[in-house]
């Protein structure tokens, strides 16, 4: 599967083309041969799409470090492990920070006393 995104509405949210294979090594190989031809066209370093999607506010910490335990997972074991501990922190810390904001959005509209 390959898609494109067309800047501003991409994984990153830079001012780029950003082109996504997503299948086994022979069609992936396959793709960027058929590609290479063009010269401003090269593959993302590791871990680069998800820096820049942090970087731009796309995505939080908690998400960036859950892609990283997901996609450094050998085993389908650990994947799922990845996968349920991903969801188990983004469950808390969205209740948390839910939380907060709820506090914070009260306290904006009380007027001081005196």
């Amino acid at each position: 599967m390959a898609v494109f995104f067309h800047a501003p509405n991409t994984y990153t949210s830079r001012n780029v083309l950003e082109l996504h294979v997503h299948s086994g090594r022979a069609v992936t190989s396959a793709v960027l041969s058929a590609l290479s031809h063009i010269p401003t066209l090269r593959p993302a370093e590791p871990g680069e799409f998800n820096r820049w999607a942090f970087e731009s506010g796309r995505i939080d910490m908690t998400e960036a470090e859950g892609i990283r335990d997901l996609v450094d997972a050998e085993t389908d074991v650990r994947r799922k492990l990845a996968l349920r501990s991903a969801t188990v922190i983004h469950i808390c810390l969205t209740a948390k920070y839910l939380s907060l904001q709820q506090k914070l959005t009260l306290s904006s509209y009380q007027r001081p006393s005196g």
